[in-house]
């Protein structure tokens, strides 16, 4: 297949799990033997150029509209973003055009891709499906009912639109539209729930859980936990990410006499977040308990799970498919976790790991408590969670679910 790959923060420009995991998808395809080619995101103004590590392709070339202050601005986005997608389609004639983290993109091109006669396939890994229904940007909510109190403008409307239109030779669309070929996977039943809750029509769309490489996060055998337990919590330091969760858990077991240490590791999009952290954690005094680091590469995460005796997924998103908790299970880290992000679905509450209330940190505590008093029940855990990841959660299965479907959906029967 030639797979034309739409996607924004493509590695190493990520902020998150989303964008790795289709870079991840992109090597698996492209070792596969298909010709892969992304069109992302330019780098962000200031950010720190990274060395390019791919076997294809990766054009930079598209915009983030939220750098698009004013209306007309986001419009010469649209123009722009559309043209190159023209031209790229022209030139690299693929077979299927895949689609994820779109969220940031312009909203001119799913309108535009439904006039195409090219199958669609969108990788939804979080909530961009949710918002390219509920929100369509300002140029079609300008064409659409919006009425200005300058009567000057409203009488003009219909040239701009019209103007537009020509400017761009149709590509941008006077009315918002929904690729009726678009076919759509989910990496999470919670993430279809979502957005069918808000409408979008994805009925008939697929659910393929994410899996993990297997070799990048080696298994350490536990025989026990011992005093200061080691508490990992992976995830960008947002309040619905749970820090504050973490911290109460280590004060809480502090309380109850048992030593632990906490490292809070990923990206820091919030400022001010991160000094309420910082201010929540001196207020309970553990400055010497608490690490805070940035955001790590693969390995050195890797090298945390297996430091760490706990990995607690304290997440409360509810919509997506975090693979921390896969990640920690590989590598023989005992997960405790809210449930959210999918977690649910792949944890087995006390056979695999643990699954709390939301708003139960002191349910984490007893179970702490119980595993470092009984070292072969934790041992034998984290050795049955390893093994449930190695046989329903390898990469390789999910590339393969991922081909077949793509096959499937351009007419190809694997």
């Amino acid at each position: 297949m030639r797979i034309l790959t739409i996607t924004s923060n493509h590695p190493p420009y990520h902020s998150g799990g989303y964008e790795l995991r289709i870079k991840d998808i992109m090597d698996g395809l492209a070792a596969r033997g298909h010709q892969v080619l992304v069109l992302s995101t330019e780098a962000q103004p200031g950010s720190r150029k990274r060395p390019e590590i791919s076997e294809y392709p990766v054009k930079r070339l598209l915009h983030n509209r939220y750098a698009a202050k004013f209306f007309p601005k986001e419009v010469l986005f649209d123009l722009i973003d559309t043209k190159t997608l023209e031209r790229i389609i022209k030139k690299f004639h693929p077979d299927v055009i895949y689609l994820g983290h779109t969220y940031i993109l312009s909203k001119a091109i799913m309108p535009y891709l439904a006039d195409q006669i090219l199958p669609i396939v969108y990788d939804e890994g979080g909530t961009c499906l949710k918002g390219a229904w509920t929100e369509r940007g300002r140029w079609f909510d300008f064409t659409g009912d919006y009425q200005s109190r300058w009567v000057l403008l409203n009488k003009i409307k219909p040239f701009v639109t019209k103007l537009v239109v020509f400017l761009s030779n149709g590509r941008i669309k006077p009315h918002w539209r929904w690729p009726q070929q678009m076919r759509v996977f989910f990496n999470s039943q919670s993430s279809l729930a979502h957005s069918l809750s808000f409408g979008v029509p994805v009925h008939n769309a697929e659910v393929i859980h994410s899996g993990i490489v297997l070799e990048k996060f080696p298994f350490l055998p536990r025989t026990k936990m011992e005093e200061p337990i080691k508490i990992l919590c992976p995830g960008r330091l947002e309040p619905r990410k749970g820090q504050l969760d973490a911290i109460k858990l280590i004060s809480i077991l502090a309380a109850a006499g048992i030593q632990a240490e906490l490292t809070l590791v990923g990206e820091t999009p919030s400022q001010s977040f991160l000094e309420q952290i910082k201010g929540k954690i001196k207020s309970v005094g553990f400055e010497e308990s608490v690490r805070i680091s940035g955001m790590v590469s693969q390995k050195e995460l890797a090298e945390l799970y297996q430091k760490s005796d706990i990995c607690f997924f304290s997440s409360h998103q509810s919509a997506g498919f975090s693979r921390t908790p896969l990640e920690a299970m590989a590598s023989g880290c005992l997960v405790i976790t809210f449930g959210c992000e999918g977690s649910s679905e792949i944890i087995a509450d006390s056979v695999n790991g643990f699954i709390i209330e939301p708003d139960g940190v002191e349910q984490a505590v007893g179970i702490i408590n119980l595993l470092s008093s009984h070292p072969v029940v934790f041992k034998n855990f984290v050795i049955d969670a390893r093994i449930f990841v190695e046989k329903k959660f390898t990469f390789e299965s999910y590339i393969e679910a991922i081909e077949s479907f793509l096959l499937e959906k351009i007419g190809v029967k694997n």
